[in-house]
């Protein structure tokens, strides 16, 4: 995996997914709106906003923004029973190759878990380590 897409953030978008932006101003900004401009300049056009201020982004290079999210690595056996799963490696092994249902996959984007695995390609930042 080379970049980020579209297609990765756009499940979280109702979750309030922070991210770490090092544009200007940089920080943690929340993500509240989502748009493709792919079809005008290959972009991807957020609405980023930060205690009151709000700033609206068109992203040619997505590498100034990382999404702030949960490793699979810290999920726990507990988690996993509680999704229906007997043991946590083959939870974890269902959700690498999409085999799991949409509650599940709902359940673990609203808590912000890495469900497109961004974090092992440098494409998303380990919450837990901030």
């Amino acid at each position: 995996m080379e970049k980020l897409e579209l297609r990765h953030l756009a499940p979280y978008l109702p979750y309030g997914l922070k991210f770490l932006w090092k544009g200007e101003p940089d920080g943690i900004w929340t993500m509240v709106m989502l748009g493709d401009t792919k079809k005008v300049d290959n972009s991807v056009h957020l609405l980023l906003q930060r205690n009151d201020e709000s700033q609206q982004i068109i992203f040619r290079n997505t590498k100034l923004i990382k999404p702030l999210l949960l490793p699979l690595s810290e999920l726990t056996d507990e988690h996993a029973r509680s999704c229906g799963c007997l043991d946590l490696k083959g939870f974890i092994e269902g959700i690498e190759n999409g085999f799991i249902s949409y509650m599940i996959f709902e359940d673990l984007v609203s808590n912000q878990w890495d469900v497109f695995n961004l974090i092992p390609f440098g494409l998303a930042i380990n919450k837990l380590t901030l």
